[in-house]
């Protein structure tokens, strides 16, 4: 027993050392969104945006580009999607959601970023629009997920689905 007594000492403190090892990054970002990549800059700036329930109600619900927007969103039996949303969380299979619209007038490849792990679909012409990548939001910001589509002109839809929160930031941003 007394043998046993050393190693599980040493197997604590090698334990401890990973945990620690661990929560070192964060420790690195001690301040969110201090030093946002230069797209992502108007991630600090809101402004409130209304969440639509209807695909003919969204006046009022346009995301601006480049900005951050802020929006309370209504509980998904009350919203009448474009399309059924692409995933529902199998942790929230009701939660949360809302429409906005999305006014693009050049080619290119834009990202959708959200700062919570909601589902997100965009929607031309009644059918969904195919995401080209998506990923996390940069290190040490609040930006949670990162949806990149390839558009043309014209008008989308921007779906969100599955969020825990009342409260959604939202920003597009046309990538370089």
């Amino acid at each position: 027993m007394r043998a046993l007594a050393p190693a599980f000492a040493l197997a604590v403190l090698v334990g401890a050392g990973q945990l620690h090892a661990q929560q070192a990054p964060a420790a690195a970002c001690a301040t969110t969104d201090a030093a946002l990549p230069a797209e992502f800059a108007g991630w600090n700036t809101t402004q409130p945006v209304n969440a639509a329930t209807d695909p003919g109600a969204l006046v009022g619900s346009a995301l601006p580009l480049g900005t951050g927007a802020s929006a309370m969103l209504h509980p998904i039996e009350d919203v009448k999607f474009a399309v059924p949303p692409g995933k529902t969380s199998p942790n929230n299979p009701s939660g949360l959601g809302g429409l906005f619209l999305l006014n693009i007038d050049r080619t290119g490849t834009y990202a959708v970023a959200v700062g919570s792990a909601a589902w997100i679909d965009l929607v031309r012409g009644g059918a969904a629009v195919a995401s080209t990548t998506h990923g996390h939001g940069p290190p040490c910001s609040s930006i949670r997920k990162v949806v990149d589509f390839q558009l043309t002109p014209g008008r989308y839809i921007v779906q969100v689905s599955s969020n825990t929160n009342p409260e959604v930031r939202i920003m597009v941003v046309r990538r370089p």
